[in-house]
């Protein structure tokens, strides 16, 4: 249902059922939080986030929309805290929260962290052209791996041709 931008509604009423069946659920906490987040309704999304936290320390997901709604609001500090929460708990974790965290560190300007968790989040498996641009630009800022850079500036065009001309291959 959530994938379906017009069924939000109908995603929204299932989850508030199964929430009256199953109040304590901490999984149906943090899959609401997908419907809150396709509404950009933040304050519901940091309630059943840090519920689903309350009921399960561990759960996975939660820290990851606490960080989305970081990131939007342009809390960067707060959103690096939880993406890295959201790495932490997870015994496998995905590249998702890796990309982030190297957007996020870019908006820092710390570009040599951006650098590190964009590679984290390839060797995970990502496949987003933009992580493979940004690792060439950002080491091309750090003076870092330049023998790398048109290799990454070129997979980044393989997965996304949008980024040619970015950096000139």
């Amino acid at each position: 249902y959530v994938w379906d931008l017009n069924k939000i509604d109908d995603a929204l009423d299932v989850y508030k059922n199964g929430l009256k069946e199953i109040p304590d659920s901490s999984e149906l906490h943090v899959d609401i939080c997908e419907v809150f987040y396709r509404r950009k309704d933040f304050k519901q999304i940091i309630d059943n986030a840090n519920k689903a936290l309350e009921l399960d320390k561990d759960i996975k997901g939660a820290h990851n929309y606490l960080g989305l709604v970081y990131r939007d609001e342009a809390k960067v500090d707060d959103a690096i805290k939880e993406f890295k929460a959201e790495i932490e708990i997870e015994i496998n974790p995905d590249y998702y929260p890796y990309e982030r965290l190297g957007f996020l560190f870019s908006e820092k300007k710390d570009y040599k962290e951006a650098i590190f968790y964009y590679k984290k989040a390839i060797e995970l498996g990502s496949t987003l052209g933009c992580a493979y641009n940004n690792l060439a630009w950002y080491s091309i800022l750090e003076n870092s791996e330049i023998d790398k850079t048109v290799d990454w500036a070129t997979k980044a065009i393989e997965l996304d041709p949008s980024h040619h001309g970015h950096i000139g291959v």
